[in-house]
């Protein structure tokens, strides 16, 4: 086995034939069926986590309640609360009117950890998103207290705080073996296009597929896995599924994936 080097920014990474990058400075470690590839440095913005509220029937009642990581905002008729943020529903408390109330009172609120939105076609429900600038990444909780209210989950979903990661292409053609093993059970045949090293979960963050003349079509039907079948390895396999059997031999299907 013979060392190599390929370029990547800031200097090289010594690589070894048979398809693997030795572990750079953080280390990380590409193996692909295809060869080596370099990573190249990503920086991930991060993501905002959301979630929403809806308003039913009736609408709110006095001392209902939505509490957003720890905070209480509560309908109110008097002018009296026991919670953090008065929602005043004293003009009307129909779903609706529930809705714009608490919209208002939410975005008022210096104290508030989402912003609030109206949700798209419908005046009965409020959108959720992360108000912290810079984003920390954090799934805030949300309650209600209310027989006509209802909420996405018990925690907003999907946030993500900013990162430096590194990124990699993995290019693989499709062999005629691979056509004929998928063809034997495509709902269960899965292709490991390769391995990497990384104490978080790799990020797939984009696929492409390819005929064989170059044009591009729908990867729609196809499922790419990262999963750590032996944690005791330090690996993440990257898998790829053709349940609908779309792909033919000689396509070229290329993964964009960050650490």
């Amino acid at each position: 086995m013979s060392d190599k080097s390929v370029n990547v920014s800031g200097g090289q990474l010594p690589l070894r034939d048979g398809g693997g990058l030795e572990p750079d400075q953080q280390g990380r470690l590409f193996i692909a069926s295809a060869g080596g590839f370099a990573f190249h440095p990503l920086v991930d913005g991060g993501r905002p986590c959301v979630g929403y509220v809806r308003f039913t029937g009736a609408g709110t009642v006095d001392g209902n309640t939505i509490t957003i990581n720890g905070r209480v905002y509560e309908f109110d008729t008097g002018g009296v609360i026991t919670g953090d943020v008065l929602v005043d529903i004293s003009g009307g408390g129909s779903a609706a009117q529930s809705a714009t109330a608490f919209l208002l009172a939410l975005n008022a609120d210096t104290g508030r950890s989402v912003n609030g939105a109206n949700m798209l076609g419908t005046t009965e429900g409020v959108f959720l998103v992360d108000a912290a600038n810079p984003l920390v990444g954090a799934n805030y909780t949300l309650a209600v207290s209310g027989a006509n209210l209802t909420r996405s989950g018990a925690a907003l979903t999907g946030g993500s705080a900013p990162a430096s990661r590194l990124a990699t292409a993995l290019s693989h053609t499709i062999t005629a073996d691979e056509i004929t093993f998928r063809n034997l059970s495509p709902t269960d045949n899965l292709w490991p296009l390769g391995a990497i090293g990384s104490a978080s979960t790799p990020m797939v963050v984009g696929v492409l597929v390819r005929d064989s003349g170059g044009s591009l079509y729908s990867n729609a039907n196809l499922t790419v896995t990262v999963t750590q079948s032996n944690p005791a390895t330090g690996y993440w396999e990257v898998v790829l599924g053709d349940p609908d059997s779309i792909l033919s031999a000689n396509d070229v299907v290329t993964l964009i994936v960050a650490v």
